[in-house]
């Protein structure tokens, strides 16, 4: 669910019959901590174990896992000071590590690699940039991220915003930029 309202829960929701009806696992409690699920991403090596990430500021920036398949939920991160590494939009799970590209507007943004059992302790940077990440998809060695920058913009000046693919062809260990394009601006 996502929502930016606060006086209503955001749930995440589960079917087991291939969406003819659907239960609830999991419902924040309101006033919310969490304003939206950002990702949730099943480990295509254990189909039991689920992860999904919530957003948008500091203390509503969460990641959760469960290892019944979605019955139940435990956190897993405690972001605390970090908040802005942790506000993912999805990642890559692979049989030993999660990857995430983080969407922190205003701030450096980064793509990381950590083991599945050591999210914090264990993570390491592996590209650093200005851009804000939407999005990293692959699978074994050839990975892709995804991200938007704004150049310029202001009281009297009009942004340009670029787009720019990045992969991966050594299981996200480094990182090129492939393309960059410019993106129509949204602001008339």
């Amino acid at each position: 669910e996502y929502t930016t309202q606060t006086e209503f829960p955001v749930c995440i929701w589960r079917s087991v019959n291939d969406g003819v009806t659907w239960s609830k696992v999991y419902e924040f409690p309101v006033p919310l901590a969490a304003r939206h699920i950002h990702t949730v991403n099943c480990d295509p090596y254990d189909m039991t174990n689920w992860y999904f990430t919530t957003g948008d500021d500091g203390s509503q920036i969460k990641w959760f896992k469960s290892t019944n398949s979605g019955s139940t939920w435990t956190e897993i991160v405690e972001v605390a000071n970090q908040a802005l590494r942790y506000k993912v939009l999805g990642f890559v799970i692979t049989d030993k590590h999660i990857m995430w590209a983080t969407d922190a507007p205003g701030v450096r943004n980064s793509i990381f690699i950590a083991p599945k059992n050591d999210l914090v302790n264990g993570r390491k940077e592996v590209l650093s940039t200005n851009q804000v990440f939407f999005g990293i998809v692959g699978f074994n060695e050839t990975l892709y991220a995804h991200a938007i920058t704004q150049h310029g913009g202001g009281p009297t000046e009009k942004a340009s915003f670029f787009g720019e693919i990045h992969p991966s062809s050594n299981g996200g260990e480094s990182w090129r930029m492939l393309r960059q394009w410019e993106v129509p601006s949204p602001i008339v």
